[in-house]
C-alpha cells in the first residue's frame, strides 16, 4: 500500500513539474512507463534549462523511458545545461544514480553525460581486453554502480573509481593493462566531487 502511494506522489511530482508519464503501447518490448515533455520539448528545454537534466531523474525515480522526441530533444540542448546551477545539477545526477544508473546509458546516447561528465563519456570508448573484463570501462563502470547499495556516497564512488584508466591504459601483447589508475582515478574523482560542491566529508 505504501508503494503505492509513493509511486503515486511521485508521478504528480512528475506531471507538476511540466512532465507528462504514460503506460507505452502494446507494441514495446520493455512494458515500461513512458516520459515526455508537457509541452515540445524544444520549446521547454530552452525555456527552462534545468528540465533536461529533470527528464533524466524522474525516468530514473519512475523506471520509465524517455519519448524519443524528447531525448533528441535533450541532446540538442544540452548545452543550455551549462546555465543550471551546479548544486542543482549534483542532487539530479545524485539522484539518477541512486534510483537507476541503466539512465547513464540513455545519457550518453544523447550526449548528455559528455556535458556533465567527460570523463565518463569517454569511459566508454575505452575497451578492456584483459581476461578481467568484458565490457569498455564506461559499461563496467554502470555495472559496478548497479551492484553497489544505493547511498549517494558508495555509488558517486563506484561512478567515479575507473575514470583514471583511459590515461593508464596500455597495451602489451594484445592485453590492456591499467597500471596506477588508482591514484590518477582518485585525482580525477577529487575534481569532478569539488566541481560539483560537494564536502570534503563527502569528498573523503
Amino acid at each position: 500500500m505504501r508503494r503505492t502511494s509513493d509511486n503515486d506522489e511521485l508521478c504528480r511530482t512528475v506531471k507538476d513539474a511540466g512532465f507528462e508519464i504514460y503506460p507505452a503501447d502494446e507494441t514495446s518490448e520493455s512494458g515500461k512507463m513512458i516520459i515526455r515533455t508537457a509541452g515540445e520539448p524544444e520549446e521547454q528545454f530552452s525555456r527552462n534549462s534545468q528540465d533536461i537534466l529533470k527528464v533524466f531523474r524522474y525516468a530514473a525515480q519512475c523506471g520509465a523511458e524517455i519519448e524519443e522526441h524528447t531525448l533528441k530533444a535533450a541532446c540538442e540542448f544540452r548545452k543550455n545545461l551549462r546555465n543550471v546551477p551546479i548544486l542543482s545539477k549534483a542532487e539530479d545526477l545524485t539522484e539518477i544514480i541512486c534510483s537507476d544508473p541503466r539512465v547513464l546509458l540513455l545519457m550518453e546516447k544523447s550526449s548528455v553525460i559528455e556535458e556533465l561528465i567527460p570523463e565518463l563519456h569517454e569511459a566508454f570508448f575505452c575497451d578492456q581486453n584483459s581476461p578481467y573484463h568484458f565490457t569498455n570501462v564506461g559499461m563496467h563502470t554502470v555495472l559496478v554502480i548497479e551492484n553497489t547499495d544505493s547511498e549517494p556516497v558508495l555509488r558517486w564512488a563506484a561512478l567515479l573509481h575507473d575514470l583514471g584508466k583511459m590515461d593508464a591504459k596500455t597495451t602489451k601483447d594484445g592485453i590492456d593493462h591499467f597500471y596506477g589508475h588508482p591514484e590518477i582515478s582518485a585525482e580525477i574523482a577529487h575534481r569532478i566531487l569539488e566541481k560539483y560542491g560537494f564536502s570534503d566529508d563527502f569528498t573523503e
